[in-house]
């Protein structure tokens, strides 16, 4: 029998639902929350399986005791990694940059205080991490403003304070940038940055 307590989740681009009709998903802003049983650590990442509509209904689970149970699990499994911008660019080495990735540092560095890379431990599908409960609260308050999300891939996502002084569309067309040149199609996340707000946890 299925047990509960195995149930995470991830955060996927939108064509993943229509790639994978039978995996029971939600939809988050242009990207969409998947869900997923984990069967045990292996070398490099986790083995698991498709959570389905199918096994939802084994266990007698609506959608929301599914993300209920999600939101409890994927923290445990996968713990937070919440690291600033400046040190992971740091641990990226010295391999020369592409101008897109160039325009996007300079971006995230021009009158702001640190942003936040926001993943998991295991570096694996990390961007649901902001799906964490009070991750996005904690961060906003830290800063003392409104949050821009900016996908970097799957993996990861960056937490930017709205004081930086970047115009919307700029950030998003260097987000569409960086994904066509240096982050493969399955990894793409999404092609706009999110605004979440301190004020009522809410997003534009």
């Amino acid at each position: 029998m299925f047990d509960p307590e195995r149930i995470f989740y991830r955060l996927m681009n939108a064509e993943y639902a229509a790639d994978h009709p039978e995996a029971l998903t939600m939809p988050f802003h242009g990207m969409t929350i998947t869900f997923h049983y984990y069967l045990g650590d292996r070398e490099g990442g986790c083995a698991s399986l498709i959570f389905t509509y199918g096994m939802a209904y084994m266990m007698e689970m609506d959608a929301e005791s599914v993300l209920s149970a999600a939101h409890e699990n994927t923290p445990v499994l996968f713990p937070l990694c919440c690291e600033p911008l400046h040190e992971m660019c740091m641990k990226a080495g010295d391999r020369e940059k592409l101008p897109e990735e160039e325009d996007i540092e300079r971006l995230l560095e021009r009158e702001m205080p640190p942003a936040f890379v926001i993943t998991n431990e295991q570096g694996l599908c990390g961007a649901a991490a902001v799906l964490y409960p009070g991750v996005l609260r904690s961060v906003a308050e830290y800063f003392e403003d409104d949050l821009y999300l900016i996908p970097s891939s799957i993996h990861e996502m960056i937490l930017v304070p709205t004081r930086l002084k970047a115009d919307r569309e700029e950030v998003d067309r260097m987000i569409r940038e960086v994904n066509a040149a240096v982050v493969s199609e399955e990894e793409v996340l999404n092609e706009r940055c999110l605004c979440y707000r301190r004020s009522d946890g809410h997003f534009d």
